[in-house]
Formats: structure tokens, sequence, C-alpha cells
């Protein structure tokens, strides 16, 4: 959605983007939004998060964690 018109391109391991270009995070990072909303995790318990939400534990985690840094 957020890329269109682009042509598909491969990430240079020699000069590898900032994280924020790369568009594998970017892409992680609005589907942990889209899936996780943080008011509805906040009140998950961390074991019922992967059922409530239909993700990994390692995802649920990793949401968490980004959302203690903000």
């Amino acid at each position: 959605m957020m890329h269109r018109g682009v042509a598909l391109s491969r990430i240079d391991p020699d000069n590898p983007p900032k994280i924020f270009r790369n568009s594998e995070w970017q892409a992680d990072t609005f589907a942990s939004f889209l899936m996780m909303p943080a008011d509805l995790l906040a009140n998950s318990s961390m074991h019922a998060a992967p059922t409530d939400f239909g993700v990994s534990f390692e995802a649920a985690s990793a949401r968490r964690a980004d959302m203690k840094k903000a």
C-alpha cells in the first residue's frame, strides 16, 4: 500500500538501508500495529496474547517490548 509504482528491488548486502527504510521492517511494524493494537494488547496477559490476537508468542513479546520503548 505504501510503495505503489516502485519496481521490485533487492537490498544490497554491502550497503544495507537504514532500518526504517527497510521494506521488511516496515511491513512487520505495520502488521504488528494492525494485529495487536496497543490499547488491547496492554489489557491482555502475555500468555493469552498469542491466542487473543492470533500471533506467535515471539511476535507478541516483540510488540510489547516496542510499546515499552515509546
